[in-house]
């Protein structure tokens, strides 16, 4: 029951690295074009927050709604920015407090040493920063 857009959006981040190393594609240049989708989805619709896109049933609905930018590609860059401020190591142990207690808030807690709320409202800044408003 971890939250589906850190999920969906590590396994974007991880492929996009992937693809970094195999030098199909920089990361730089994969970030480049996810931002760019998400300034144009952005212009035509208002996104979800990342705590409305936390179970399946969500994040299928804003996918089928408003489409891979408002969700995929805002996922990878909260991960991104999760990663950059909280470390790899901090998403790894993230899933692995999942072995032991299935609680999606007290493990994100645990392992960002923050509540996701609080991680939320970095992200939103960041997601302004980043698509100009």
């Amino acid at each position: 029951n971890w939250d589906r857009w850190l999920s969906e959006g590590f396994a974007e981040w991880v492929g996009y690295h992937v693809l970094d190393r195999l030098g199909a594609q920089s990361l730089a240049k994969s970030r480049e074009g996810i931002v760019e989708a998400a300034k144009n989805a952005r212009h035509f619709q208002t996104f979800p927050t990342i705590t409305q896109l936390v179970t399946a049933v969500e994040w299928i609905t804003w996918l089928r709604t408003l489409g891979h930018a408002a969700t995929y590609g805002q996922a990878f860059l909260a991960v991104d920015l999760l990663v950059e401020y909280k470390g790899l190591p901090a998403v790894v142990q993230y899933f692995r407090l999942f072995e032991k207690l299935n609680n999606r808030e007290r493990n994100f807690a645990t392992a960002f040493e923050e509540p996701v709320t609080k991680f939320e409202d970095k992200f939103t800044e960041h997601l302004k920063a980043l698509l100009g408003r």
